[in-house]
């Protein structure tokens, strides 16, 4: 070990070399076949990407940069934690896994509530960015790698999907390390139609429609709990730009250019769209569309 890291019992993983012995930061090395745990800095490194190309070092770090400025990371998050507000029933300390973590946006967020939160990627750059600014275990791995000794109170792909080849196998993969009665919670982009080379620059494989992203908790016998859309006032307005953009070029000017926010008028009126829009669905509203489809299935508990 380079140095300390990060992987308490509650999070042991199995071997992934063996799958026969339980790792964690007490115990990293594996007995049956000697498989250690590598490590940079605070994160468990099992594997990273051999490139980035569906997730650049040059995308984390757009990103990175239009975090604190752009409504719609900060209002993902508030939908999010809305989403999840009633999972937790008063209880502080459930673990929670972030497949897709990246930079940790979400996942800090998460830790605010009283999740115990552990954040897997298979890019490093973006585990890297999320250091600063979240407590928890981080290991780099692809997720197929990474399988709990005990299965976790829920998990949560927050725009991760989309940008995989078999997003069944991933969402199964993950309730797999669910406990009977924990919950899956999961967004994406919405609608094929808002299709554009946005998408491309982002690595997409597809859109989703409430009715597909149900379809895939039905597969996996899950019980659905809500399925919604999102950004429901910025929808012909993202529908307008997307028909606007040119070009495919995966650089860090284009990235950049298409993660800067809207004029500061129209961004902060966009945010307050957002949030009225939140009131709304409070209430009991559901959009009839958005840029975003959010839903929360459970897993049926034993005797269910």
């Amino acid at each position: 070990m380079t140095a300390p890291f990060n992987l308490p019992p509650a999070f042991a993983i199995q071997c992934p070399q063996c799958e026969d012995q339980a790792l964690d930061e007490q115990h990293p090395s594996c007995p049956d076949c000697g498989f250690g745990l590598q490590n940079e800095g605070r994160i468990v490194l099992l594997e990273h990407a051999p490139s980035e190309e569906d997730y650049s070092v040059d995308g984390a770090g757009a990103q990175e940069e239009v975090r604190h400025s752009h409504f719609w990371f900060t209002m993902r998050n508030h939908f999010i934690i809305d989403l999840l507000s009633k999972v937790q029933n008063g209880k502080r300390g459930d673990r929670f896994v972030e497949f897709g973590s990246s930079n940790g946006l979400v996942m800090s967020k998460l830790e605010e509530q009283g999740w115990s939160v552990l954040g897997n990627d298979m890019h490093l750059s973006g585990l890297c960015n999320a250091l600063p600014i979240v407590a928890g275990p981080l290991i780099c791995a692809p997720l197929e790698k990474v399988r709990f000794v005990d299965p976790v109170e829920a998990v949560g792909f927050f725009d991760v999907i989309e940008h995989l080849d078999d997003d069944y196998g991933a969402l199964e993969h993950a309730v797999e390390q669910l406990k009977p009665g924990g919950y899956l919670a999961v967004t994406v982009p919405a609608f094929q139609e808002l299709w554009s080379q946005f998408d491309l620059i982002l690595g997409h494989k597809r859109r989703y429609s409430i009715e597909q992203l149900d379809e895939l908790f039905k597969r996996l016998s899950l019980q659905t709990v809500t399925l919604r859309y999102a950004f429901f006032f910025s929808y012909p307005i993202v529908r307008l730009q997307r028909k606007l953009i040119k070009g495919d070029s995966l650089s860090l000017e284009q990235r950049r250019k298409y993660y800067r926010p809207p004029h500061p008028v129209i961004n902060t009126l966009l945010e307050s769209l957002c949030r009225i829009e939140l009131m709304l669905v409070k209430i009991g509203f559901r959009p009839p569309f958005g840029t975003s489809v959010m839903g929360l299935a459970r897993k049926e508990a034993a005797g269910e």
